[in-house]
């Protein structure tokens, strides 16, 4: 993947007078990728060997070409410093990059791209450095100042030895992806199957009531699970559907929306219930399970997944509520119990996964006794002692080959499989704890299991470490408590052998931490082992002194770097390593925490002193943010270090705060009366836009008013003088934004109610005043909004005032055709009011147009309204 080709770029400099971001280049980059020249890349070649694999291709016919761009930006950090601002952009990614008609650029573009830069100053090389960035566009920085010699010159960078490389996270995306692919050509086939028998049902004249039933329930599990499934949207189905899944789920719809309609009919019915209709219901309703399960094994496990989740009840959907409306219809029938049939659909599950545990599939035996226990919780069954022991078989049977495969898997090295089928186990115990806790106590089940745990505990630490083991053991031990009581003694000394074991790991990395001078490193681990200790309670150390001999030499150093820090001036760091000390806990060497709390009060109370007197410092000189803010730092300091324990330090504290408040109301105070000489100066001299101004800082003020004693009463007349006035600017500001946003009609409204706004408040008394709407317009100038305010005045039906703003568009030389409309509906309304007149028409339209030939269509829509 290493690729031998320069890319040479110049950035010209005048010594370093440049301004950030001057100069940019972009440096075009592109590589091949194949199955050999990837062979050092550990991640890539399992990513080729998976989608190889997993497609039935040959990874040699995996090549791609991955071509991106290098963004260089030079950019000037200070007076004599630069730095090289670099970043990777994909561009392309060509070549076999496609599996079964889905695009795996996702998978396959490198995370991760190398390069060495070579610097030249003029002809000079400087120097040649090696950098590493994310190809998704994040930015990293070389700083390339030392190279930059002053003096008129070119500095020029040339990119070689590009290598894309993989990420450890694009392994696990690799495999989700290759998933989602196979999960969709699952539900592919399965929609094949489904729609192809649902397409033959609605041919069918007739549906027994059980088959209807059985429809719903098929059809709706289906359809929740498609709803579930993240490669709808991860795989862009609605852009990439090769083989038309989404017009096959559309059609699923329908088929569930039919079987919808018939099952509520169905259940609306009144008519005599059938008594052999409910085992036959029961039946049913196994069999659906159990035949998907028997077609799932007719084919490749990659295509089988679909079905094995058809199989499986889903908790999550409305399944129950769906058997509870088909109980209530079966139980009104004669002879018929609620519990008839979830007794019936859990003994059948039983009866089947018993024959399945006979034959060593205990896969599928597990998950039909999984859909038993999910009706006897729904319906409120009790399993009996037989029904516990087929699940503890199955359960047994599947957990047992997972360990022995994680077990053969760690004896071949392959960590990666080996954790997988381990952590498979952990999730099957997750799963199903709840079942396997409440049944009664068992002593020997689960002999599969315990004994690969005890193989697994056999295996050296270089192929199963102390860690893993503990974490299985912390997962499983509670099984030999409860169901596995002879194995338990066995189980049990082996987890505390582990226990021990991981222990003195962690103690021997503790010790040569400390040996190194690692003493951040080492606090962190000793956190860590406390923490593991605490995490079980029940396992007792054989031996202790090497931890608390380990434990008081951290101590130690924590106590002499406090000294030094103090001595240095620096008490806030001194403090922070004697609280680090404190951390200890447990293990702190005799009299250890008395002395760490005479320390901390040593150093911490003086450090308050200090903050508070500056603080008061501040307040003496009104300077009250920055007396806020210290005596803020000095509270930190004793609510972590002293937590109310040093009563000098809190009474100090609550003084300083005390005089922060009396001086900050005294401010607050002349501020206040200061605003308010200002308003009655600025009402004086009708400067209303000082009154908001000053309006504005005074809410402002009200938030530092608690606790102090104002004038309430010289407050609220302030506000109930400056509100007027501050809404009136604010309904102002909003008729000239509407203006200006064109929205003409609002600004009308606006305008007219800020007039009554101010007639309201009597704010013309204070010389506040507006020109009328008729005024206001027509200064404007402006067509649209002389048109908008004629139909405002129309849509009131005052039309005397509307042929004002008509005379007015005449004025501003509108176009007839432009308010056209607007005349009509004036001469219309003049007409119906002038019918009850004495006045001629002609004497009407000389007194309303003076015959201005502008006013035609006004004319003779006027005329023809009087006269019809």
């Amino acid at each position: 993947m290493i690729k031998n080709v320069v890319y040479l770029c110049f950035f010209l400099i005048t010594g370093l007078v440049v301004k950030a971001q001057d100069f940019q280049r972009l440096v075009e980059v592109s590589e091949d990728l194949n199955y050999h020249n990837i062979s050092d890349d550990s991640i890539a070649v399992f990513i080729f060997n998976s989608l190889a694999s997993s497609f039935n291709l040959s990874p040699n016919r995996i090549h791609i070409n991955a071509s991106g761009v290098f963004h260089l930006v030079l950019d000037k950090k200070s007076h004599n410093r630069l730095m090289l601002n670099v970043s990777f952009h994909k561009r392309t990614l060509t070549g076999k990059n496609e599996f079964q008609g889905f695009n795996a650029d996702s998978v396959l573009w490198p995370g991760q791209v190398t390069a060495g830069l070579q610097v030249y100053n003029g002809r000079h090389l400087r120097s040649t450095i090696s950098f590493s960035c994310l190809t998704d566009g994040t930015s990293i920085q070389l700083d390339v100042s030392e190279f930059a010699n002053g003096r008129i010159g070119e500095l020029a960078f040339k990119v070689d030895q590009v290598q894309y490389s993989f990420g450890p996270t694009q392994k696990l995306k690799a495999m989700e992806w290759i998933s989602q692919v196979q999960m969709y050509y699952s539900y592919h086939a399965l929609l094949i199957s489904v729609n192809a028998k649902y397409q033959q049902h609605a041919n069918e004249n007739h549906r027994s009531t059980t088959n209807l039933m059985i429809d719903h329930i098929e059809l709706e599990r289906l359809k929740w699970l498609l709803e579930q499934e993240s490669f709808v949207q991860n795989l862009h189905i609605d852009r990439f559907d090769p083989v038309g899944l989404l017009k096959m789920r559309e059609q699923l719809h329908r088929f569930s929306n039919r079987a919808a309609t018939l099952f509520d009919r169905q259940m609306q019915k009144n008519e005599v219930v059938d008594p052999d209709d409910a085992s036959l219901f029961c039946r049913y309703y196994v069999a659906l399970s159990t035949n998907y399960l028997k077609w799932a094994e007719t084919l490749q496990p990659s295509v089988a997944s679909a079905l094995v989740l058809m199989a499986s009840i889903q908790q999550q959907a409305n399944e129950q509520e769906v058997l509870q409306e088909v109980i209530q219809y079966f139980a009104s029938g004669p002879n018929h119990s609620e519990q008839q049939i979830p007794t019936c659909i859990s003994e059948l599950y039983a009866s089947e996964a018993q024959q399945l545990n006979t034959v060593e599939n205990y896969v599928n035996a597990l998950l039909l006794l999984r859909n038993a226990t999910f009706i006897q919780r729904s319906f409120n069954l009790l399993s009996n002692d037989d029904f516990n022991a087929d699940y503890l078989a199955a359960f047994d049977g599947v957990a047992a080959s997972y360990l022995k495969v994680g077990r053969m898997a760690c004896l071949t090295n392959n960590s990666l499989l080996s954790r997988n089928y381990i952590q498979r186990v952990v999730g099957m115990i997750e799963g199903h704890h709840d079942f396997l806790t409440t049944m009664n106590p068992q002593d020997s089940a689960l002999p599969g299991l315990f004994r690969e745990i005890i193989s697994i505990n056999k295996l050296p630490s270089l192929q199963f470490s102390c860690a893993d083991k503990v974490q299985l053991f912390d997962k499983t031990i509670f099984l030999a408590q409860h169901v596995g009581r002879t194995w338990h003694p066995a189980i049990d000394s082996a987890y505390r052998i582990n226990l021990q074991g991981y222990l003195d790991q962690q103690l021997e990395i503790l010790e040569w931490m400390l040996n190194q001078n690692q003493f951040p490193d080492a606090g962190l681990k000793l956190a860590s082992i406390n923490s593991f200790l605490k995490g079980h309670a029940d396992f007792h150390p054989t031996d202790t002194v090497l931890l608390y001999q380990l434990a008081k030499q951290l101590f130690e150093v924590y106590i002499q770097q406090s000294d030094r820090l103090l001595l240095a001036g620096q008490p806030g760091v001194a403090l922070e390593q004697l609280v680090l000390a404190d951390r200890i806990g447990d293990w702190l060497p005799y009299g250890g925490r008395i002395l760490i709390d005479h320390k901390i009060d040593s150093v911490a109370f003086p450090l308050i002193e200090t903050m508070v007197e500056k603080a008061r410092y501040y307040i003496w000189a009104l300077r009250l943010p920055e007396a806020t803010t210290k005596l803020a730092e000095a509270d930190s300091i004793e609510k972590l270090y002293l937590g109310g324990t040093n009563s000098k330090a809190t009474q100090l504290l609550s003084l300083s705060h005390q005089e922060l408040a009396a001086r900050n109301c005294m401010v607050v105070q002349q501020k206040l009366e200061s605003a308010i000489s200002e308003i009655r100066a600025a009402l004086r001299a009708h400067a209303f836009s000082s009154v908001e101004k000053v309006y504005v800082s005074v809410q402002d003020l009200k938030s530092e008013t608690e606790g102090c004693d104002l004038n309430e009463k010289q407050l609220l007349i302030f506000e109930q003088t400056c509100q007027p006035i501050v809404n009136y600017f604010d309904q102002n500001r909003q008729v000239k934004k509407l203006l200006f946003e064109r929205g003409y009609s609002a600004a009308i409204d606006q305008y007219v109610n800020l007039l009554k706004y101010i007639s309201a408040h009597q704010l013309d008394t204070l010389g506040i005043v507006l020109p009328s709407l008729y005024t206001f317009v027509g200064e404007q100038k402006l067509s649209l909004l002389t048109i908008t305010t004629t139909q405002y005045y129309i849509d009131r039906g005052n039309y005397e005032e509307a042929l004002q703003y008509l005379w007015m568009a005449r004025k501003q030389k509108i176009k007839n055709a432009d308010i056209r409309h607007q005349m009509g509906r004036i001469a219309v309304g003049l007409a119906q009011m002038d019918k009850k007149s004495d006045a001629s028409v002609g004497e009407a339209l000389e007194n309303y147009t003076g015959n201005d030939k502008w006013f035609n269509y006004f004319n003779f829509t006027y005329r023809k309204s009087r006269m019809f």
